[in-house]
């Protein structure tokens, strides 16, 4: 367990049964992504994207909230979301 100020992060490893890799397939049940609130999505959304992050797309603007989904250089999901 990691734990910060405002925020605690739980890594889990299974070594029993043989784990199977699920970054492909993010519709399958359990599938474990992370989000990251932001201030700013759409300059992340350049800065990462400038490093070499893929992004589904552009941010997406749902009213009270922008986000965007991408993927980290290991294939995981990664959400970044922005309260408006």
């Amino acid at each position: 367990m990691l734990k910060g100020q405002d925020i605690r992060i739980e890594l889990w490893q299974y070594t029993n049964p043989q784990p199977r890799d699920r970054r492909s397939d993010p519709a399958d049940l359990g599938y474990p992504h992370m989000a990251l609130a932001v201030e700013d999505i759409d300059a992340e959304y350049d800065r990462l994207s400038a490093a070499g992050m893929t992004f589904v797309g552009a941010p997406v603007d749902f009213g009270t909230q922008k986000a965007i989904y991408g993927r980290d250089p290991f294939g995981n999901i990664i959400e970044l979301l922005e309260e408006t």
